[in-house]
């Protein structure tokens, strides 16, 4: 290399003094063996307890991602079971309604039978209740008519149930002579 400076005793910019050189490589030397020995794993500690960390933190999402498809399935199988079962109740309930509505139809038509039927008792009790009304009735008048005619008293009770009983059995014999309707 050559000196700056035209001269051959110039000062030589570029490089240092040997001495210089020596010292500060030994100092860099110094310093380096000071970080290798005391920095360097602390900093490799720290580096390895953040990987750590971060490698724990991973597990932990995949963990919790995991346990969240689960409850997520866990959810869809219960929503799945909640509607199954509404379907059956629902299914049920209509089951029910109708058995209830058949019931209720049935009831009724028992209801209806029974009314019927009370209706058919009453309606012969009032038919045989007219009966022996009218009975009484033509036999009282068969008998005032008996009495007229024949100008005797029937005052025998026997002998007026015969005469009563043979004048209905007359009347239910003879057919009913309904009068003409003139035409206009």
């Amino acid at each position: 290399m050559q000196p700056l400076a035209g001269g051959a005793g110039g000062v030589q910019v570029l490089l240092p003094p040997l001495s210089e050189v020596f010292w500060a490589g030994l100092a860099l030397a110094i310093i380096v063996g000071a970080l290798w020995k005391y920095a360097l794993p602390k900093l490799t500690s720290l580096l390895d307890e953040r990987s750590a960390q971060i490698e724990a933190g991973l597990r932990a999402s995949e963990r919790a991602e995991d346990e969240l498809a689960t409850a997520r399935a866990h959810a869809a199988a219960e929503r799945e079971q909640a509607r199954t079962e509404a379907n059956q109740l629902r299914e049920q309930a209509r089951a029910e309604a109708k058995d209830i509505v058949a019931a209720a139809r049935v009831a009724a038509v028992a209801e209806g039978e029974r009314v019927r039927e009370q209706f058919d008792a009453q309606l012969a009790a009032s038919k045989a209740a007219a009966e022996r009304e009218l009975r009484g009735d033509v036999g009282r008048l068969a008998t005032e008519l008996a009495r007229r005619i024949v100008g005797a008293e029937l005052s025998d009770p026997d002998r007026a149930a015969a005469v009563i009983d043979q004048a209905i059995e007359e009347l239910e014999r003879a057919p009913i002579k309904r009068p003409a309707r003139s035409e206009a």
